[in-house]
């Protein structure tokens, strides 16, 4: 009897250790990965020439690092990276860019972050995704207000969204979907 229960305890001990060792190979895949988008998404951007309408001369740079380094495991395994244009240590313009490993749940055809902005404050985001479909391609947009005033999008002379102005209360309460956070010295 003790040397089945040794047995037992031998075989759960070592299972133990396989799922250890499986997990932390995960991980270490998972960093990896991390990692890899983060140097695709610069070489990607590296591509790009951002020029601005009121001064197509503007020396635009792009930051050597990511301002962030981001994952959704709730989708998979997606790895992305936000990275920015300055002019002169400014922000001009910020871009996400990403990588899907493994199956895609749709096959994204192309797509882009945009910024409305005021000087080069960001007053709204927009993402524009084009996914293939059984006939051609669909395209698709999301919205996400960076001011508290009323704000709208319009295409074709028609509203496509909206986002109501809200009061200041509301937006340094910080439990709300916008928030305004002041840093001072």
């Amino acid at each position: 009897m003790n040397s089945l229960a040794f047995c037992v305890a031998l075989v759960i001990v070592t299972q133990a250790g396989t799922a250890a060792q499986v997990r932390e190979a995960e991980l270490a895949a998972e960093v990896e990965r991390a990692e890899q988008t983060v140097r695709l998404a610069r070489a990607e951007a590296a591509h790009y020439r951002i020029v601005r309408d009121d001064d197509p001369h503007a020396k635009i740079e792009l930051r050597e690092k990511p301002i962030l380094k981001w994952s959704n495991p709730t989708e998979g395994a997606l790895f992305g990276s936000v990275l920015l244009w300055t002019v002169d240590g400014r922000p001009e313009t910020v871009a996400s860019l990403y990588r899907w490993y493994g199956k895609l749940p749709k096959e994204l055809l192309d797509g882009a972050l945009f910024a409305f902005v005021q000087g080069t404050d960001p007053e709204i985001f927009l993402l524009i995704e084009a996914e293939k479909m059984e006939r051609g391609a669909r395209w698709r947009y999301a919205a996400s207000r960076m001011n508290m005033f009323g704000l709208h999008l319009a295409l074709d002379d028609k509203q496509v969204w909206s986002a109501e102005e809200m009061n200041w209360n509301d937006v340094v309460d910080r439990r709300g979907t916008y928030t305004i956070i002041i840093l001072e010295k």
